[in-house]
């Protein structure tokens, strides 16, 4: 069994765990990292060391000796030996559930079984079967088939007599579904699905009576249960919440990326870049990061500079996964920090957790630097600190809050989008392609927005050339008209001065209509974001009522 998929995506979205569908619609889970090197035919010798990528200041924070790209397949390399050859990403058909697409019977097919035909117990002849488009997750990463002949019974008590269970097709949506037994049980799909609460329950847990996760990590070849006190929800086997990759991002900086001689934070990582981009540090020497001047402003002024960011490197390791709720990467930085021991993306039996997998990634972008004199200012005045004392009060304790914690960081990751959406209509670039890095740090905010790609010809200039002082001034001045007004106004604004809006009402006056872009853009879950605080033509707290952007 044979399939195609992207080198580049098997770090982050299609990463170990991850559910991969191709184009007959049938589904695979990507099988653990350590399983990546073993070899498809033997004998061929394999030197992992050709994979190595070397970053000592990120081996030093992520605890780890190495990372590992991943590998390609070759079937020769070197006459006179079979250096890496024939290493292939192992992949098992899951959900291992299935039904006859002719009567709708089940069956469970047996682990490493590929075929879509067979023996069909109620047809008594071959029918394709089709997989069970709904598994069962957890948070702690765990997954495993739905389980239909206990759903199926949570009203009536098996009897000897069961022995064919199927689906009935009731109406257009898999959620109108209904199973069905032999001995007169049935139980219907609706409302099976959603995720889990505070309370630890969910749709699911209700549906079944109370349910226990199955602790199940096929990805890993282990199919066997194991305790898990998390809440297992029902969800279908293609939604994003099946798989959230946790990656950390870097910016390669130096040619040698020298190494930190103390533990260090998120923070202090992206200070590092901070410097490299608004030229504080220069080294013409490195080809990873070039950087040059667009134009500069006053004092006066909000943005201090623009700079053009013409090539950048960017390694991108994934340290683990989860499930159901969105990344942060934050949130995996912080987690990764403790080393890779209790990573999922490894075999629970494997020894040898002391790298992790990465890509390099190329690019450009436009670097924004903020006068943080102006922005101290800004703050400081009692409306503007008022309206952020009302968003403190009414999301209580939320772990992004740390990285949000003054009107400035909101500002800046408000106008972030505003200038996402804009670039993307003269860019070139959808704006799923555009991406934000905040630099939020208290006299050193800065904004970079930038593209990758795989190749190492990087992108073709579509994004940087923008930064030139004309096009970026009309560019900026658009961004900002923007967000004046919303399709949902005054509802928007409303509900932002008020409850807020978004994931624990974190946001103010910002939502799907005016502020929101894709999660590949965003970082913070579309979290912390506020027009009021930057044009609303109606807000008394906006910063154009005080200062110029340029």
């Amino acid at each position: 069994m044979s399939k195609e998929i992207q080198r580049g995506k098997l770090v982050g979205q299609q990463g170990p765990g991850s559910i991969y569908v191709d184009t007959d619609g049938s589904s695979y889970i990507i099988a653990a990292v350590d399983k990546w090197y073993d070899r498809e035919i033997k004998n061929a010798y394999i030197d992992t060391t050709k994979f190595e990528m070397q970053d000592s200041r990120l081996e030093k924070v992520l605890k780890v000796h190495k990372f590992l790209e991943v590998p390609d397949y070759r079937t020769t390399h070197d006459k006179s030996r079979a250096n890496n050859t024939h290493l292939q990403i192992p992949i098992t058909r899951f959900p291992l559930l299935e039904y006859c697409s002719h009567c709708g019977t089940f069956n469970e097919a047996k682990p490493g079984f590929s075929t879509k035909k067979r023996n069909c117990k109620k047809c008594e002849k071959k029918q394709n079967f089709i997989q069970f488009p709904i598994v069962v997750i957890c948070k702690k990463g765990h997954i495993s088939d739905f389980p239909y002949f206990f759903f199926t019974h949570t009203t009536k008590k098996r009897s000897n007599i069961c022995n064919r269970q199927w689906i009935d097709k009731t109406g257009p949506s898999i959620l109108n579904w209904t199973l069905r037994c032999n001995c007169g049980a049935s139980h219907s799909l609706t409302g099976v699905t959603g995720r889990s609460n505070e309370e630890g329950g969910s749709p699911f847990v209700n549906e079944m009576r109370g349910a226990k996760c199955y602790g199940k990590m096929p990805w890993t070849g282990d199919y066997s249960e194991h305790e898990c006190d998390a809440t297992p929800v029902a969800i279908l086997k293609n939604s994003l919440n099946v798989y959230r990759p946790e990656t950390v991002e870097a910016l390669s900086i130096t040619e040698n990326n020298e190494p930190f001689n103390h533990e260090i934070s998120f923070s202090e990582l992206l200070n590092q870049e901070f410097e490299r981009l608004n030229g504080t540090k220069i080294d013409d020497n490195v080809d990873k990061l070039k950087v040059r001047k667009s134009f500069y402003r006053n004092s006066r002024k909000i943005i201090k500079s623009v700079n053009h960011v013409d090539r950048l490197q960017q390694l991108v390791i994934q340290t683990n996964f989860h499930r159901e709720s969105p990344s942060d990467e934050m949130e995996s930085f912080n987690k990764a920090a403790v080393g890779p021991n209790e990573s999922l993306i490894f075999s629970s039996a494997y020894k040898y957790k002391n790298w992790y997998p990465a890509k390099k990634v190329y690019g450009e972008g436009i670097f924004i630097e903020f006068n943080s004199d102006i922005l101290k200012n800004w703050e400081e005045k009692q409306e503007i600190s008022d309206h952020y004392s009302n968003l403190s009060h009414r999301i209580g304790e939320f772990y992004l809050q740390d990285r949000f914690s003054s009107p400035s960081a909101i500002l800046i990751h408000t106008l972030s989008h505003a200038l996402i959406k804009e670039l993307s209509r003269h860019s070139g670039y959808p704006m799923t392609a555009i991406r934000e890095r905040l630099y939020l740090e208290e006299g050193s905010q800065g904004l970079l927005l930038y593209v990758t790609d795989s190749d190492k010809a990087g992108t073709f200039g579509g994004l940087v050339r923008l930064a030139a002082e004309d096009k970026f001034e009309l560019l900026l001045n658009r961004a900002i008209n923007t967000g004046d007004w919303c399709s949902s106004d005054p509802v928007c604004y409303e509900l932002g001065r008020t409850s807020g809006q978004g994931i624990q009402n974190s946001n103010g006056a910002a939502c799907h209509n005016c502020s929101f872009v894709p999660s590949t853009s965003c970082g913070n879950r579309n979290c912390f974001l506020d027009r009021d605080y930057l044009s609303r033509i109606d807000s008394d707290v906006r910063i154009t009522k005080y200062f110029e952007f340029l």
